[in-house]
C-alpha cells in the first residue's frame, strides 16, 4: 500500500467518525409534555405511569354527567329534528364516513370538533350547512364504536355546552340495528 493510499484511508476513516451523527436521545413524551430544549439532556422527562394515565381517563369519564342514549332513543332524532333544537355530529374520519352516515347528521372529525364549536355562527352555517348549536341546544355525538364520541362530548362540555348526548353504540350499533330491521 502506498503512502498516498494510507493517508487517503486514514482521512476517510477520520471523516466517517466526524460526520457520523451521534445517536439521538429518543424520549417519548406524554400528551401534556413538551421538550424544553432541542439539546439532549442527561435527565429524561418524567413520563406518566400507566396508573396515572388510567386515573386521568377515569377523570374524563366521571368529570361530568353525560347522558348515553340507546338506539331506540336515538332513532327518532334522525327522522325529525323540527320538534326540538338538536344536532347530530359524526366525529369519524372522512374515510370512515365514506361507508355511510346516519341521516340528518353532520360530519365534524374529532380532531376539528374543538375548533368547529368555536366558529362564529355564520361561518359554522357556511361550513356545515346547519346553524351552530347554542350552549343549551341538544348535541348528539357518535363515531364508530363510542370512544371518540365520548371525547367529543368532553370537548363540547369544556366549551360550555350543557345538553350533550352520546350515542355510544355509534356506527356499529346503527348498522347492525338497521340491517336487522330491514
Amino acid at each position: 500500500m502506498s503512502f498516498a493510499n494510507v493517508i487517503r484511508t486514514a482521512r476517510t476513516a477520520s471523516l466517517s467518525v466526524v460526520l457520523r451523527p451521534a445517536a439521538a436521545h429518543c424520549v417519548r413524551l406524554s400528551h401534556n409534555q413538551a421538550p424544553t430544549s432541542s439539546a439532549p439532556s442527561d435527565v429524561a422527562p418524567k413520563i406518566s405511569t400507566s396508573s396515572s394515565t388510567t386515573e386521568k381517563r377515569e377523570e374524563i369519564r366521571t368529570d361530568w354527567d353525560v347522558r348515553i342514549i340507546s338506539y331506540e332513543e336515538f332513532l327518532p332524532k334522525t327522522q325529525d329534528s323540527s320538534t326540538e333544537r338538536s344536532i347530530i355530529i359524526d366525529v369519524r374520519e372522512p374515510a370512515e364516513v365514506a361507508e355511510g352516515i346516519i341521516p340528518s347528521a353532520i360530519h365534524i372529525p374529532l380532531a376539528t370538533v374543538d375548533d368547529a364549536l368555536k366558529l362564529q355562527p355564520a361561518e359554522f352555517l357556511e361550513r356545515y350547512g346547519v346553524a351552530k348549536p347554542q350552549s343549551d341546544d341538544e348535541i348528539v355525538f357518535y363515531c364508530r364504536s363510542g370512544r371518540r364520541s365520548t371525547l367529543a362530548s368532553d370537548v363540547a362540555k369544556g366549551q360550555g355546552y350543557t345538553n350533550i348526548l352520546n350515542y355510544k353504540g355509534s356506527w356499529f350499533d346503527w348498522t347492525e340495528k338497521q340491517n336487522t330491521n330491514s
